[in-house]
């Protein structure tokens, strides 16, 4: 069957003509119906007078597309959104709140069984003092705990002095009443840094395998850590199946990176700010993506593990100048890797927002040009108005093949600070 690639506007008619930064794309779709489709990005409410963060939601596939005010009374900022495996449940890590000081930011983590209703979500767990949140949820499969949702939200906290990489997370998020759920915030951080960078990235394997990646600051460079549980996230310590050779959870993927400093001003190309790109992919097989800014020019780097995670012999495919990577393998390996390139001469240059895809990993790929917008229009300003922290991408199975084939999805993305 040949390839079909559809670009749809998802601004529904009610906002038509709107200017907003429509940045930091975030895409959930439901497993157990794949038509229907969840979606955030930095977009005002279309309503008068209101102070919601709204979600934009389709029921068929993604063909049509409107906005419901579903985070309640929350000021736009980073929001991303995960469907449970069964069941319907949406849940989000959003942050939200006024101004640019980070301490008066509050991050909370939501959930709904009505993702195209008029009900605000529910307030699972609420803190202050983090950064990109990034959501993964799945339903336990089977076993003793079958039916269970399980949630993993990735963030960078700031309420410690060393800003650690941390994940949240609850074996029982769909417990009723919302009130009654639990979490836990795990530092994933196991080295002496000054602190990491924003990007947290889980991902969740219908085997109970964890992953998350992040940057560690070993200063004066970076290195980019992978960390692993093996049974949801509950075992003891939780997050540290993988140890490297000084001894440390997490192991050390590429050392000596650098990430254009001081945060949050770093690197531009394309009138974007770049401060460091990471992406994890699950299952046994695992694909990452980092940046890494050398001899002037800022790469992107795919990577490898077949043992979970405990090496990587060698790098798939490397992009300069490019940021905002996301992976995603379907349920018969093909990877799909998406980015956005600035390209062209610096007076005519385009950010191109590019899909590859690939099922030998890299040797032969087909490559598909989503959008090719200017860099430079609008002007740039403090705001930084052109791609955001991240976009996002799924690989789904239809429920229909989902007997036979085993389930892959992994959706992710980043680039800076917020």
């Amino acid at each position: 069957m040949p390839d079909v690639t559809t670009v749809v506007n998802i601004i529904p008619n009610q906002s038509s003509g709107e200017t907003n930064q429509d940045s930091e794309a975030n895409l959930a779709v439901n497993p157990a119906n794949t038509l229907e489709m969840a979606a955030t990005t930095f977009t005002p409410s279309p309503n008068v007078g209101s102070s919601n963060s709204p979600v934009f939601f389709s029921n068929d596939g993604g063909l049509t597309w409107a906005l419901k005010d579903l985070i309640g009374a929350r000021p736009v900022r980073d929001q991303t959104l995960r469907f449970a495996t069964q069941g319907g449940m949406l849940y989000g890590g959003v942050l939200w709140g006024t101004g640019s000081v980070i301490a008066n930011i509050n991050f909370d983590i939501l959930r709904t069984n009505d993702f195209s209703g008029a009900t605000t979500m529910a307030v699972l767990a609420q803190r202050k003092n983090d950064d990109q949140p990034f959501i993964e949820a799945a339903t336990v499969p089977s076993g003793p705990n079958a039916g269970k949702d399980r949630v993993y939200v990735g963030s960078n906290d700031h309420a410690p002095a060393n800003i650690p990489a941390t994940v949240d997370l609850s074996l029982d998020a769909g417990a009723t009443p919302a009130s009654s759920v639990t979490t836990q915030t795990i530092v994933v951080e196991g080295r002496t840094v000054q602190r990491d960078w924003p990007q947290t990235r889980p991902a969740v394997h219908p085997n109970g395998t964890v992953y998350a990646l992040f940057y560690s600051d070993i200063s004066p460079a970076w290195d980019v850590v992978i960390v692993r549980d093996d049974n949801w996230g509950s075992s003891s310590p939780p997050l540290q199946a993988l140890i490297d050779s000084d001894g440390n959870p997490g192991i050390r993927i590429n050392s000596n990176v650098n990430l254009p400093t001081p945060i949050p001003n770093g690197l531009y190309i394309g009138n974007q700010r770049i401060n460091g790109d990471v992406d994890p992919n699950n299952s046994a097989t695992v694909y990452v993506c980092w940046g890494d800014f050398q001899g002037g020019t800022y790469t992107l780097y795919v990577g490898k593990s077949t043992d979970s995670g405990n090496t990587w012999p060698r790098i798939l495919r490397t992009i300069d100048n490019a940021t905002n990577p996301a992976l995603a393998v379907n349920s018969v390996g093909r990877v799909g890797f998406l980015y956005q390139l600035a390209a062209g001469p610096t007076t005519n240059q385009k950010w191109q927002t590019t899909l590859e895809l690939t099922t030998d990993d890299f040797a032969s790929i087909t490559s598909y040009v989503l959008a090719n917008t200017p860099t430079g229009s609008p002007p740039y300003t403090d705001n930084d108005p052109y791609l955001g922290d991240y976009l996002s991408m799924m690989a789904l199975v239809s429920p229909s093949m989902a007997s036979s084939r085993p389930i892959t999805r992994r959706t992710s993305l980043t680039s800076r600070t917020a």
